[in-house]
């Protein structure tokens, strides 16, 4: 097995951030496509983290 630089090594915060990212939007969903939700919640919020998670795992997450 080849060594990596340091650079290429995974970046456990990021991945953090990433999943925590993606995880809030995948939560607030059902709330959003309720008829009448219990908790406003609005699209752009939905479309915000769930994007910023994908350029965070494309771009700034390193893999092994």
């Amino acid at each position: 097995m080849r060594r990596m630089g340091k650079w290429l090594k995974p970046r456990l915060y990021l991945k953090i951030i990433e999943n925590t990212m993606l995880a809030v939007s995948m939560v607030l969903i059902p709330f959003y496509m309720q008829e009448s939700p219990t908790v406003w919640i609005p699209g752009w919020l939905l479309v915000i983290t769930a994007v910023l998670s994908g350029f965070l795992n494309l771009f700034l997450v390193k893999y092994d």
